[in-house]
């Protein structure tokens, strides 16, 4: 387990829900007034931000590449640039894989 999953699977056991901001750059810890009772906690989650939005894109982009192999987007050609873009940015295999299928239904 990485050390950004077992931060978000501790914030979970402690009632808390992460998700990435829609700027790429801050997370969105809910609710704050959990999170505002343990400093130390919140001090480490700011101190590995990045690495927990680089996870969480990860999983989301792991889920919709799944998604896209398994053929859930097929016939909805609006979100293929989106989708493409999505798998663009990420390395993992089936990441790529998707990619490619998408680029073939856009054609």
């Amino acid at each position: 387990m990485t050390a950004p999953e077992k931060l978000v699977n501790e914030a979970s056991r402690r009632g808390l829900r992460i998700e990435p901001h829609s700027d790429g750059q801050h997370i969105i810890v809910e609710p704050t007034q959990i999170l505002n009772c343990d400093p130390d906690f919140r001090e480490t989650l700011r101190a590995n931000k990045l690495a927990i939005i680089a996870w969480l894109y990860e999983r989301t982009a792991l889920h919709t590449a799944k998604q896209i192999l398994c053929g859930e987007f097929d016939g909805n050609r609006e979100h293929l640039q989106t989708l493409a873009s999505m798998m663009r940015q990420c390395n993992h295999p089936l990441c790529q894989a998707a990619y490619e299928r998408v680029a073939t239904l856009k054609r």
